[in-house]
């Protein structure tokens, strides 16, 4: 090849490429080019939901078409809402509506009966006390959560025509329990307590209802 073509020949890789890059920034022009708005690693796309054991935040709304809970002992009742303090304030409920644990709103979790009930070793009493929880849930409340002690005592209550043990502590032992039961229409609940070996006490606190 001689020297005049060699000259040719770069003559036309350069006026190509001259060519290429102005058809480029014209294109980049035209198309708007907009920067990256801040240096890496700032500013990155927030990562997917997705199946890794990491603990996850959607700081956005979440809507489901169909929702399967899986995993050992997995239930509808470990799907909740947690405030800031990591209370569950809100889960999700089999039928119905959903159990509403406070602080929440006006109500709030606490003490709502206490009673002493008087009895000997060789003469038990029984009673009868009737808890009414309607300054304590809402008007739409179907249930109640209940925390319930007692010492010296036999509690039990009529829940829809059954008749549930909620504490039991014989002689001078205590016991404790919770548990969700449905309220009456009226609100009303009544509990019957009978004295074991002495005198005994009986103290309700309401955690939360169910709607």
């Amino acid at each position: 090849m001689s020297r005049h073509e060699i000259i040719r020949s770069l003559k036309t890789i350069i006026i190509s490429l001259l060519i290429g890059l102005g058809a480029i920034y014209v294109s980049a022009q035209t198309a708007g080019w907009t920067p990256a708005p801040a240096n890496p690693p700032s500013n990155n796309t927030p990562p997917p939901l997705n199946v890794s054991p990491t603990n996850q935040i959607k700081v956005g709304s979440l809507s489901f078409s169909t929702l399967f809970l899986t995993g050992l002992g997995a239930s509808l009742d470990d799907f909740c809402i947690v405030d800031t303090s990591g209370n569950r304030t809100k889960c999700l409920k089999t039928a119905g509506g959903g159990v509403h644990l406070y602080p929440e709103g006006a109500y709030r979790a606490r003490r709502v009966h206490q009673s002493t009930i008087s009895g000997s070793r060789n003469n038990d009493v029984m009673v009868k006390e009737s808890i009414n929880f309607s300054s304590h849930v809402p008007s739409t409340a179907k249930g109640v959560v209940l925390h319930i002690s007692c010492s010296q005592n036999h509690s039990t209550v009529l829940v829809d025509g059954v008749l549930i043990d909620v504490c039991y502590a014989l002689n001078n032992s205590a016991d404790t329990s919770s548990l969700t039961v449905s309220l009456p229409t009226n609100k009303i609940m009544e509990f019957t307590n009978n004295s074991i070996g002495g005198s005994g006490t009986f103290k309700v606190w309401i955690l939360g209802y169910t709607d």
